[in-house]
């Protein structure tokens, strides 16, 4: 067996893994730098310069209307509130009003009996005791008028029921048909309210 023989039988065999790294470059120069026309870069797409500026116009146009429809909105809600402050404070206002006109309105009902007894004394009295009757229920009507309480004595006018009660009908040649012939308790009024309506003989001439 020569020498040279002896040398490939003795040297070990190289292993799998030493291959691979005498495979391998030693140095970054040894690796291949790639080919500009083997590699694709995505470029951005070319942008408008006046289409970019055309949205932007847009977008101020439309926060500009919303803006206008934001104060509007709250322009009407301001005012349909002061409305209905003002609404309530009428409606206060009213019935403080009503409150206090009306106020007297039980006392002035109870009133009406000194009306009704100076009426009843008229009517029975001669000479100077119906002249003074009637001077002091001239001065009681006064007092009365005074605090706005008008007394209702519609003879020869035209019925009507909101104002009057008819005690009966009946028939009157001398008195147009469903006029009042003759008052037989008179009403009154305080204010526009009524206190009291008249007693009153309606003509039925049909």
């Amino acid at each position: 067996m020569t020498s040279q023989q002896s040398d490939k039988t003795n040297k070990p065999e190289t292993s799998t893994y030493e291959k691979i790294q005498n495979a391998q470059p030693t140095s970054a120069h040894d690796i291949p730098s790639p080919k500009s026309a083997d590699i694709e870069i995505d470029s951005p797409a070319d942008t408008d310069p006046k289409q970019s500026t055309d949205e932007i116009a847009t977008l101020k146009d439309k926060l500009k209307t919303a803006e206008n429809a934001f104060e509007e909105e709250r322009r009407d809600a301001k005012l349909r509130h002061l409305a209905e402050l003002k609404n309530l404070n009428d409606r206060q206002q009213r019935e403080i009003t009503k409150a206090r006109d009306y106020a007297i309105q039980n006392f002035a009902k109870d009133l009406l009996s000194i009306a009704d007894a100076l009426h009843q004394g008229i009517e029975s009295a001669e000479g100077d005791q119906k002249k003074g009757l009637e001077m002091m229920l001239d001065i009681f009507n006064k007092t009365l008028e005074k605090n706005h309480i008008t007394p209702l004595n519609p003879i020869n006018q035209v019925y009507d029921p909101h104002q009057h009660e008819a005690m009966v009908m009946q028939p009157a040649p001398e008195v147009e048909h469903n006029h009042i012939v003759q008052v037989v308790q008179v009403g009154y009024l305080l204010k526009d309210r009524l206190l009291r309506p008249a007693r009153v003989i309606v003509a039925n001439n049909r």
